[in-house]
């Protein structure tokens, strides 16, 4: 009869412990980018990523119930397409990002060369920290809900050999996962 009185209390013990709400953490990921066209040998070009489209994302990546902890940004690459009338063979880019309420850019990329081919260009051992830092401040802020500012690009350069047409389209791509907690 004790053993039947102490099983039965183990099992309402386990059975409760089973019912509790358990807070979980979450790391969907986000994807954003911005595009430009060069037409020119020596470039200056602005690119955005509209606020909105960062809200939006997270929202999206985000069931409503959860708290948004922040964003860790996973990759920063370009996409390259080269049009009909390039003959440019390569690009020096560098590209930096506008710091929010100042005139002033952080350089995420300086002098990076590149061939002009269709794909993927991938720059991670090139990047600098202080830009980098910048673009996560600016993410987190937007996913946070505590800003409203678009992200700013700019990116300039030129092309080898000099003197010939270049004519790409250039996408700047960002890449994060989303942590943020629920419960179960």
């Amino acid at each position: 009869m004790i053993m039947r009185k102490l099983l039965f209390i183990a099992a309402l013990v386990i059975g409760m412990s089973a019912c509790e709400e358990k807070e979980i953490n979450l790391y969907p990921s986000i994807e954003e980018s911005a595009k430009v066209d060069i037409t020119t040998g020596d470039f200056e070009e602005s690119a955005i990523i509209y606020s909105s489209a960062i809200s939006n994302a997270v929202d999206e990546a985000v069931d409503g119930d959860g708290d948004i902890e922040r964003v860790v940004i996973e990759g920063i690459w370009f996409e390259l397409t080269p049009k009909s009338k390039n003959t440019a063979q390569s690009m020096t880019v560098n590209l930096s990002i506008k710091k929010w309420g100042t005139e002033e850019y952080e350089a995420i990329l300086d002098d990076f060369t590149f061939d002009i081919k269709e794909g993927k260009v991938n720059f991670i051992k090139e990047l600098k920290a202080a830009g980098i830092l910048v673009l996560k401040e600016q993410i987190n802020a937007l996913a946070l809900g505590t800003a409203s500012n678009d992200i700013k690009f700019e990116i300039e350069g030129d092309v080898t050999p000099e003197g010939s047409e270049v004519n790409v389209e250039l996408e700047v791509f960002v890449s994060g996962t989303v942590v943020y907690g629920t419960t179960i």
